[in-house]
């Protein structure tokens, strides 16, 4: 084997980069197993759900690793919310008429389904735990300061909830 085609193989094994083809296999796999079907959509700027439907923007060569990351993280959690949680749509949406955009109660109830429906989905697949953790880690990063400001002039509950 040349030296170039081992430098290669050595490079991808230990570099933890991860490339298109197999996010786009791991996306379509995760979905299929859950249910799901995707859609890779040019025209969005961020993932989203639809009921049984996940929408996600066209891969484009402006994607970087954290990127990556975050839409693994993003495919498993709202898969698991269909394999570990279906009835949690029906008790929240409808039953309880929870809306986490508004409600300090109904964003810690949708935080605490998050967890556990991760906790959950993690205990089946090793892997899924370092996606859990790798996608959490970039959003807080990212987040961070947009939480922050939004907290700033958040009323008393929401700045609870915030600090917890």
């Amino acid at each position: 084997m040349s030296l170039k085609k081992k430098l290669k193989g050595l490079f991808k094994k230990d570099s933890g980069i991860l490339d298109l083809p197999t996010v786009q296999k791991y996306i379509e796999t995760v979905t299929n197993n859950a249910g799901l079907q995707v859609r890779f959509d040019p025209d969005i700027p961020a993932p989203c759900t639809s009921k049984n439907t996940l929408i996600i923007p066209s891969f484009n060569g402006g994607m970087t690793q954290d990127d990556l990351k975050k839409l693994r993280w993003w495919v498993l959690h709202e898969s698991l919310h269909h394999t570990k949680g279906p009835e949690a749509f029906k008790i929240g949406h409808e039953e309880l008429g929870f809306d986490a955009r508004h409600s300090p109660l109904a964003a810690m109830w949708n935080i605490f389904e998050d967890c556990r429906i991760e906790r959950a989905g993690s205990r089946e697949y090793k892997g899924d735990t370092r996606i859990i953790n790798d996608g959490w880690r970039v959003l807080a990063e990212k987040e961070r300061p947009k939480l922050e400001e939004v907290l700033k002039n958040a009323n008393p509950e929401m700045m609870k909830l915030g600090a917890a």
